[in-house]
């Protein structure tokens, strides 16, 4: 499953990494997992969409650092209070090296897009998935099946 710090998917641009995260996302609230998503391009168009799929969500301006420390900070704090499943991060490889410190921190697995040519920023111990190669999708689908069935049995259960 999704079991490293972070799971990189990573692809050129306007590869469709930002709806593929979406559509993941989308499937994991159908089974009652509990999501945050954090943008890094300071810009969405879609924030009416946050809402019906995420528990909370913050937006990062790349250009205030000082700032994007602060917001990070408090994404760690309600990770910590709401115990999400899964921190969302879109575009993260427009933070400095620093910021991805500080979110590799927190304790909860993240799924995360960045541009195929940045992933040197991110942790060498991370799952990297290229959203331009079939066999990686296929491999990122039955992880999300397996994630959504195991939801689905958990709740059976109870």
């Amino acid at each position: 499953m999704f079991d490293k710090n972070f799971n990189i998917i990573h692809g050129d641009r306007i590869s469709g990494r930002t709806e593929f995260l979406f559509n993941i996302s989308k499937s994991f609230d159908e089974v009652g997992l509990k999501l945050f998503f954090l943008s890094c391009t300071g810009d969405i168009e879609t924030k009416d969409r946050f809402n019906d799929i995420f528990e909370d969500y913050r937006i990062i301006n790349t250009f205030d650092e000082p700032n994007n420390y602060k917001v990070i900070e408090v994404v760690k704090e309600l990770s910590e209070k709401r115990k999400y499943n899964f921190l969302i991060i879109d575009d993260v490889d427009y933070l400095p090296k620093s910021c991805i410190d500080l979110l590799s921190d927190i304790d909860t697995s993240k799924i995360v897009t960045c541009l195929s040519e940045n992933c040197e920023k991110l942790p060498e111990e991370s799952n990297f998935y290229d959203i331009n190669d079939v066999s990686d999708l296929s491999n990122v689908n039955d992880v999300i099946k397996g994630i959504i069935r195991n939801q689905k049995i958990n709740k059976v259960l109870k």
